[in-house]
């Protein structure tokens, strides 16, 4: 919560000064998300690890592009989500970058509900950019958000990380991959692909730090 309250007082530090010297003004739709960006690089830092064999290069690339998306994609959502009340899009509609870490850390338990109001800002917040970042880093630069991708756990069982469509081929003839138990309500999985190879997908709904949450498998 400390870096994330550190992240969110860089972006309202920067948001001021873009407001006060009118900075980006005449491309708005360009430039304000831009005071969430790097503080967002920052924390990004810590989210996203390096894999093996992969340059400093790779990594920052990984980084910069989860924040634009991420910042970008906050500061629209809010900007219409606020249009009745602000007309007009400021720097500060980037301090909405912030809102869904806010809500998930503000939860006394992992098993606490976010409510209507978190359940939206989580969902299109978290969620979206997260998973979008993660599909165009792979099947554009070949390059994987998310590591490792592939955990052997037995003879049996493999624990993946976000199988993009590309992964398929590799589940189904390096780890020998005949069923799929996805429970990311985030991200339904390539679905046709896995089709196409043969692998059975079974999905449960489960909320780990996705913005649904089902009883059904609840773990306490």
């Amino acid at each position: 919560m400390k870096s994330l309250l550190l992240v969110a007082s860089l972006n309202l530090l920067i948001s001021t000064i873009f407001f006060i010297f009118q900075i980006g003004q005449t491309h708005p739709m360009a430039f304000y998300p831009l005071p969430a960006v790097f503080p967002f690089i920052l924390l990004m830092r810590k989210a996203i690890k390096t894999e093996k064999s992969e340059s400093p290069f790779t990594l920052l690339f990984k980084q910069t592009f989860t924040a634009i998306v991420w910042c970008w994609n906050a500061t629209f959502f809010s900007y219409f989500a606020l249009f009745p009340l602000f007309p007009a899009l400021t720097p500060f509609h980037s301090l909405a970058a912030s809102l869904p870490m806010m809500v998930i850390e503000s939860r006394s338990s992992r098993n606490d509900y976010y409510g209507y109001f978190g359940f939206f800002a989580v969902r299109l917040g978290f969620d979206f950019p997260l998973v979008f970042s993660a599909l165009v880093l792979k099947e554009v630069f070949d390059m994987r958000l998310m590591s490792p991708f592939a955990s052997i756990i037995n003879d049996d069982i493999v624990q993946g990380s976000l199988p993009c469509p590309s992964d398929v081929v590799t589940l189904k003839r390096k780890y020998n991959v005949s069923g799929v138990i996805n429970m990311c309500a985030e991200y339904p999985g390539p679905q046709s692909k896995y089709k196409k190879y043969g692998i059975e997908q079974v999905s449960f709904i489960r909320r780990v730090r996705s913005a649904f949450y089902d009883r059904r498998v609840r773990s306490d």
